[in-house]
């Protein structure tokens, strides 16, 4: 839509096409090279998000549960996407149905945790980092606002404030955060063991056992077969030295 608007807006092609229907064509066309471009100019951005969709897949079909997470602040974060649970309501006029999408004792929606966790995660760091920051200022006696991810504060401070976000981005992303999520997840969907047969001998490779746990309340996921450890093997690191975002100009605007 974004691309078709902006076809719209040339005169070059307004003289050129009588058929409405071109533009949105053409709109495509573009909007098909424009990702496909993306793959290859931002290419470890685009592996790191096809690992968060593949750990918010696998954790939904093995566990049936919402994917969660913590953020670097310790703020726990829960996905709630679950599958809708119709409800029928009947009127003197009709009968209608409403889905309540949010309901947790329905189990999660796993096409719609896939699509949402890359954003979401991105979002909850990027939240972090403004926490980190207004923390920071207020630290210095800074005024500090925001609003989403524009950061304010009076004229005089300014490049105070800027040192700042920038020493609070550099200490924020220094940790392998993907790494922690990992281990997280582990933590969080692995059978709890103990409890009976199927859950001391899920995480065995050889065993072919039920789909899921038996157990009441226990999640559980496969980490260890070749399905996940291919899907889920950490992404390599690129050899940034993060702190040159202290000197960089242009790293926030």
């Amino acid at each position: 839509d974004q691309i078709e608007r902006r076809l719209r807006e040339l005169p070059e092609l307004k003289a050129e096409i009588a058929d409405d229907r071109r533009f949105t064509e053409l709109a495509t066309y573009c909007a098909r090279l424009t990702l496909a471009s993306l793959g290859e100019v931002f290419e470890p951005a685009m592996v790191a998000m096809d690992w968060l969709a593949h750990g918010a897949r696998i954790i939904g079909k093995d566990s049936q549960a919402p994917v969660e997470w913590t953020t670097p602040l310790g703020l726990p974060v829960v996905q709630p996407y679950h599958k809708p649970l119709n409800k029928p309501i009947k009127t003197i006029l009709q009968c209608m149905n409403l889905a309540d999408s949010a309901d947790p004792s329905q189990p999660a929606d796993v096409r719609r945790q896939v699509m949402a966790l890359p954003p979401n995660y991105v979002h909850s760091l990027d939240s972090s980092h403004m926490l980190m920051t207004a923390s920071a200022c207020r630290q210095e006696g800074i005024a500090f606002a925001a609003v989403h991810d524009s950061y304010w504060s009076h004229a005089c401070d300014v490049d105070k404030m800027n040192a700042i976000l920038r020493e609070q981005f550099v200490a924020l992303h220094k940790p392998n955060l993907l790494e922690k999520l990992y281990d997280e997840w582990r933590a969080r969907y692995t059978c709890c063991r103990g409890e009976g047969a199927a859950c001391a001998d899920f995480n065995r490779v050889d065993m072919k056992g039920p789909e899921r746990c038996s157990t009441p309340g226990c999640q559980r996921v496969r980490w260890d077969d070749s399905r996940s450890r291919a899907l889920l093997a950490m992404p390599a690191r690129g050899d940034l030295n993060i702190d040159v975002v202290k000197e960089s100009t242009y790293f926030f605007a």
